[in-house]
């Protein structure tokens, strides 16, 4: 589909001044200008070898149309990339690449490496805790033949998984489908779990076009990017479920339940009426869904966990000045409730409505 945005310069953009060190392992030899990957998957990783392991095992062998970078943030030992070289040694040269970023970096830094980074058609990021399942490397190639002119923004189906593996919840659209801007920014912004990072391959166009990942939204730069790609060209949906999001206690996401996220999720929003795609009135149905959702999802992995007290915190966000105001939509009421009631008596809840349903729409 044609793209909603003109080509800007990177200076001054999110992306704009990152270093890219010159530290790699295998490094991969120089393409032509006509041998262009059709997708590069980016794995940022820091300090977990074995997660590493399982996620560089799950996208092998790579096909030519593939390149693989791993982006290491590790600091305190080579171990990520000894894992690396030992776990593609076997693939070619040309087609994965193993950098060591320098110290001070962060998960937002690194994806804005990986992105500059990158030289394939679509970018795919996956992060070392998560992985791809069997055949959707070539799934993903298939569809990405079929759409490429015509999509910037490809969302896959994904498995929501606990450490054992265990399926906690499938998000796969129930049919193929184009969302254009003004229905997939609305999308986002009334689901607070609508994207995972490892479903979604985006072009290094629109990528870069939009200002790729901004770092100083911290832990909500995910959802920020999304508002722009989104707002620029909509989002193409496949029903194929192609990768696993992990679900632990180490995970960036099990501490973001707080204020301070709050805040950074009102900056997106405020940042959604300068698109101009939502009328106020929508905007603010969208804002009460997401706000209740993420907020009871945190007092839910608080009761989980039997934290019943960091429950009770989380819910409380909903009663600051900015959420207050908000309505109760009529789908999260009840859920509010048996939260508020089971974090009163220090009672583990069943699973939430939807838990291991498909994605509709």
């Amino acid at each position: 589909m044609p793209l909603a945005f003109t080509q800007s310069a990177l200076a001054g953009s999110p992306t704009a001044g990152v270093e890219v060190p010159e530290r790699r392992a295998a490094p991969a030899s120089p393409a032509a200008p006509n041998e262009e990957p059709l997708l590069s998957i980016c794995i940022p990783t820091y300090h977990r070898p074995e997660l590493l392991a399982r996620a560089l095992n799950s996208v092998l062998p790579l096909p030519p149309e593939v390149e693989l970078i791993i982006s290491d943030n590790s600091t305190a030992n080579s171990e990520s990339e000894h894992t690396t070289c030992r776990v593609l040694a076997d693939q070619p040269t040309s087609r994965w690449t193993y950098y060591h970023n320098p110290p001070g970096g962060s998960g937002g830094t690194n994806w804005v490496a990986c992105v500059k980074r990158a030289r394939g058609h679509y970018v795919l990021m996956l992060h070392d805790d998560d992985y791809l399942l069997p055949g959707s490397v070539e799934a993903m190639l298939t569809v990405l033949r079929q759409v490429r002119g015509k999509y910037h923004s490809v969302l896959f189906g994904v498995d929501v998984v606990d450490v054992q593996r265990r399926v906690l919840q499938k998000q796969t659209p129930s049919r193929t489908n184009y969302l254009p801007p003004a229905v997939a920014v609305e999308a986002l912004l009334t689901n607070s779990s609508l994207i995972r990072v490892p479903a979604m391959a985006v072009s290094r166009e629109v990528y870069r076009s939009t200002g790729g990942p901004d770092p100083s939204q911290s832990t909500t730069d995910d959802t920020d990017l999304w508002l722009r790609v989104f707002a620029a060209a909509g989002v193409y949906r496949v029903p194929i479920t192609t990768c696993a999001y992990t679900v632990h206690d180490g995970a960036v996401t099990t501490g973001v339940f707080n204020q301070t996220t709050v805040q950074l999720l009102l900056q997106i929003f405020n940042k959604a009426r300068g698109h101009n795609l939502l009328s106020e009135d929508r905007l603010q149905r969208a804002q009460a869904h997401f706000f209740h959702q993420f907020v009871l999802a945190g007092a839910y992995r608080s009761l989980c966990r039997r934290d019943t007290s960091a429950a009770r915190q989380v819910l409380q966000l909903l009663n600051l000045p900015e959420l207050k105001q908000l309505p109760t939509p009529a789908r999260w009421l009840p859920v509010r409730l048996g939260l508020s009631l089971c974090a009163r008596l220090n009672f583990v809840p069943p699973l939430l409505p939807n838990h291991s349903q498909r994605q509709s729409g």
